[in-house]
């Protein structure tokens, strides 16, 4: 794999970062979070703190390119490395990108890495045709891997990757979890397109310049839908100075107004937040922002300061109105508390928005209509609705998918959370399943806060085409 060709002393090699497109059904494809990748800003800000400096990001779906872009891109700018994040549904959309890139020039180290790769390394480096798969955490193990190209060396001793050598796929050791997020540069956010672009096409942003932070990794809880490949159970915290640090950064160097903590789980470490709310007051910073929360880790208390430190809303994983399904799904919560927790969150001026997934595991018809009754009872803002996806790499489950259902599709590019099922319950069809879904999204979205919410967030016409488009789908005509 490492011929003389690739034995490049100097740091001023070029290194290329892509975001994949998505490989999406029609009807949502608006509806596509658009999200800043900072996986790979953080990459890049890795590798720009070691010195290698001709770095590019290429996020496909933010600047609307296809294929036909991509070969431009690698064409001008002759990478050496490339790196693609992927989750499960892009797997065949990297397939294509990988293909492209090894026409254009075979010796094009191609690095894959996410939460799919994580999941299953080997069996991505294979249906990707990339030369190494990175499993965990990547920022270190990416790292490693330039550095260890750059010299000419082989990967033998690099933690953290499967790679190809002669026909054959070798899997290293893991590599541990990085623990003092402190030690990581902020993401090189300069390499991305702007907030507004990102917050432009945004169902979700609170304002017109948002971007997304992450001051935590991993989760300590264990619920069985939730993969946990990369980061998993251990719960790591920056400290609240190096999260003031770079939301100050922000402001004053993108006018952030609004950001959104894209934690698993900001609420965690009720005195993390208390530091966290105290070091935005002190410093004057002036932001709206919303969060990741769980219906048990909040107080009274803790929303009265989150509130005055600029909290506007709080996105609890609510999934079923049905303690049974609850409790299969290893939630650790009780209907009462998700009952007190949105209530409490509304009463402190916080928005709550809640999160339901139609088709668990143990689902019936009558536990499905139990949760939309539930979820139309909470008085939620919004509510984020999804099909029950068995994503692979779901190792905390602790039962026997099949012995509850069955998957439908083959095929990673439609494993998709909306427009259609991808696992049905036992005693159930397609159609039931389907038909309950739309009776979920249309009866949950169709009150006064909502409805209001959903204007507010129209910012141009193809989020209106969107919001317009999902609602034809809800009730059968699309």
């Amino acid at each position: 794999m490492i011929n003389g060709e690739n034995k490049i002393k100097n740091k001023n090699i070029p290194i290329l970062f892509i975001a994949p497109f998505f490989s999406l059904l029609p009807t949502f494809d608006e509806f596509v979070s658009k999200t800043p990748p900072l996986g790979l800003a953080y990459l890049a800000a890795v590798l720009k703190k070691s010195g290698f400096n001709n770095i590019r990001i290429v996020d496909m779906l933010a600047e609307k390119m296809g294929c036909e872009q991509i070969k431009e891109e690698i064409l001008r700018f002759k990478p050496a490395i490339l790196g693609i994040t992927l989750t499960t549904r892009q797997v065949n959309s990297v397939a294509k990108i990988v293909k492209i890139i090894k026409e254009i020039n075979p010796n094009i180290l191609c690095v894959v890495g996410g939460v799919h790769p994580s999941a299953l390394p080997e069996r991505t480096l294979e249906e990707t045709n990339a030369d190494v798969c990175v499993f965990g955490e990547g920022e270190l193990t990416m790292l490693e891997i330039t550095k260890t190209f750059t010299e000419g060396r082989e990967f033998d001793s690099i933690e953290g990757i499967v790679f190809k050598r002669g026909g054959l796929i070798k899997k290293n050791s893991p590599r541990a979890l990085i623990e003092h997020l402190d030690s990581l540069p902020f993401p090189a956010r300069h390499l991305l397109p702007t907030p507004e672009e990102y917050s432009r096409n945004s169902q979700t942003a609170l304002t017109k310049n948002e971007t997304v932070i992450i001051t935590s990794r991993g989760c300590p809880f264990r619920c069985a839908f939730c993969d946990k490949s990369v980061f998993g159970r251990t719960h790591r915290v920056r400290s609240a100075k190096n999260v003031a640090d770079e939301i100050e950064l922000l402001v004053k160097e993108y006018n952030i107004k609004s950001i959104r903590f894209y934690d698993d789980l900001f609420t965690a470490l009720p005195k993390r937040v208390e530091e966290i709310c105290q070091e935005l007051r002190k410093r004057n910073l002036k932001i709206k922002w919303s969060c990741e929360s769980r219906v048990n880790t909040i107080n009274p208390a803790m929303l009265a300061m989150m509130r005055e430190a600029g909290c506007v809303e709080m996105h609890f994983g609510i999934e079923s109105g049905n303690q049974e399904i609850l409790n299969l799904q290893q939630k650790d919560i009780t209907l009462e508390q998700i009952r007190t927790a949105v209530k409490i969150t509304n009463e402190a001026g916080i928005n709550s928005r809640g999160y339901f997934i139609i088709g668990l595991p143990g689902d019936t018809r009558k536990t499905i209509i139990e949760t939309i009754k539930f979820g139309k009872s909470l008085n939620l803002k919004n509510a984020g609705i999804f099909f029950y996806v068995p994503f692979p790499g779901l190792f905390e489950r602790k039962y026997n998918l099949e012995d509850y259902g069955r998957v439908l599709i083959k095929e990673w590019k439609d494993y998709v959370v909306f427009e259609k099922p991808v696992y049905i319950p036992k005693g159930m069809t397609e159609t039931e399943l389907l038909k309950l879904y739309r009776r979920a999204y249309l009866e949950m979205h169709l009150n006064f806060k909502s409805i209001v919410n959903l204007l507010r967030r129209i910012k141009n016409i193809s989020i209106l085409k969107a919001y317009f488009q999902a609602f034809l789908w809800s009730i059968g005509l699309k």
